[in-house]
């Protein structure tokens, strides 16, 4: 396929040095160019330049490099990237000269997922500049399709609505350009910003993931409990014991499956039904816990019973001990409602996690996966003490407390048992 001109761009600094570049792609690419935008930095400096053009009517332009006389810039140290752009926004080509890096400021701060319509792909981004002016490159990780989108606001926070669906369950790439209007079609550059997410998988995704983790109970070693725990730093629980004694629900974080819908979805409190085995067969309770020091034991009957709904949200592993999550919801409540919609229902009395046996009138656990429960309402301990529900214990701690629980600790992306295809995740088969 013969290549043909596309760009005679001429790059010039405050010294009046200039560079020149030719742009050149495939004919039948660069009929699908409706505009090119040239971004330019230097190495020395942490400034940059953008010029959009109109690729069919604008052969030829020249860039000028505002001068900083604190700081000169020489013309063979610019690093230059030239996207094309079709009439969807969508990027379909792009060029650059040799790989020089840029020092514009950098703040890994500025974006964040702020909304997700998940059945529908639908995304929203934070965004927190001082720029009134921004350029966003959102790139899906697996096909490296491109895309170039312009933004304006009135500077500070901006709420911004990715303006087609995303793919689930897919890695994608935001790289965001700040900068101030010099014109028509041509931006000064101060800054830029770089953020990486997973999108969120479909109800169908959460099934093959049920699915894995039901064949990865078989056969299964489970023992009767009667409590489920949380481990937190001993201040952690003497800070609610004086402030009334409620135990505040909060916002999931994002441990686990990156692609779980329930991440910073619905706000919950996590317990553990995990227990070990002894070589005698008889379970116990982990002698330590990365979470804290004081161990907070809750009667199982307060969690499964016939007002709250169980559902499956999670299966990952973290090189070692393979775990499941199950959210317990009040029925009718919003998050009932989203869990609904988003998670698979699981029957309280028959499931291979965790199940009441109505005839023994006794809760049982599977002791070969990390059981953890996902409560969404308050829990006011006070009361749970008085009733005598709940009861306190200590424990040694191991690692991290603070860093584990607030982050939250990434799947291991390389296990074949709990990680779903790229097939399955494009077609499901249930």
């Amino acid at each position: 396929m013969p290549c043909i001109l596309v760009h005679e761009l001429k790059i010039k600094n405050g010294a009046n040095e200039s560079r020149r570049m030719l742009v050149r792609t495939k004919e039948d690419t660069a009929r699908e160019w409706c505009k090119s935008v040239i971004v330019v930095t230097h190495r020395s400096c942490e400034r940059g330049m953008m010029v959009i053009l109109d690729t069919k009517n604008q052969q030829r332009a020249t860039v000028e490099f505002p001068d900083n006389p604190e700081k000169p810039t020489t013309i063979k140290d610019f690093f230059i990237k030239i996207y094309g752009v079709d009439a969807m926004e969508k990027v379909v080509d792009e060029c650059s000269t040799d790989y020089i890096e840029s020092k514009l400021r950098e703040d890994m701060e500025t974006i964040e997922v702020w909304k997700r319509e998940i059945p529908i792909g639908k995304y929203t981004l934070k965004i927190n500049s001082e720029s009134k002016d921004r350029l966003l490159l959102i790139t899906e990780v697996a096909t490296d399709e491109k895309h170039l989108l312009q933004c304006q606001s009135e500077g500070g926070t901006m709420v911004y609505e990715i303006p087609f669906p995303l793919k689930p369950a897919s890695d994608y790439v935001v790289q965001a350009f700040y900068g101030s209007s010099l014109g028509p079609g041509k931006y000064s550059l101060s800054a830029h910003a770089h953020f990486e997410f997973r999108t969120a998988m479909l109800q169908k995704h959460v099934q093959l993931l049920y699915n894995r983790a039901s064949e990865f109970c078989r056969p299964a070693r489970r023992c009767a409990i009667y409590h489920l725990y949380r481990n937190k730093p001993r201040h952690y629980f003497e800070k609610i014991r004086s402030g009334g004694g409620v135990m505040t629900k909060y916002l999931k974080n994002n441990g686990g499956d990156q692609a779980s819908p329930l991440n910073r979805s619905i706000q919950g409190l996590f317990f553990s039904a995990h227990y070990k085995y002894s070589p005698d067969g008889w379970p116990y309770l982990p002698e330590r816990s990365p979470f804290g020091d004081q161990r907070l034991h809750v009667a199982l009957p307060f969690f499964v019973n016939p007002n709250n709904n169980m559902y499956f949200a999670d299966f990952f592993c973290h090189y070692k001990n393979h775990h499941v999550t199950l959210v317990i919801t009040k029925a009718g409540s919003y998050s009932d409602q989203f869990c609904k919609q988003h998670l698979i229902p699981v029957d309280k009395m028959n499931n291979p996690f965790l199940y009441y046996n109505h005839w023994q009138n006794t809760c049982f656990t599977n002791v070969d996966l990390n059981i953890e429960l996902f409560y969404t309402e308050n829990i006011d301990i006070g009361y749970l003490m008085y009733h005598d529900y709940a009861y306190f214990s200590f424990c040694k701690v191991i690692g991290n407390s603070k860093g584990k629980s607030f982050i939250g600790q990434m799947k291991n992306k390389e296990c074949q048992k709990c990680n779903l295809t790229s097939e399955e995740i494009i077609e499901p088969v249930l």
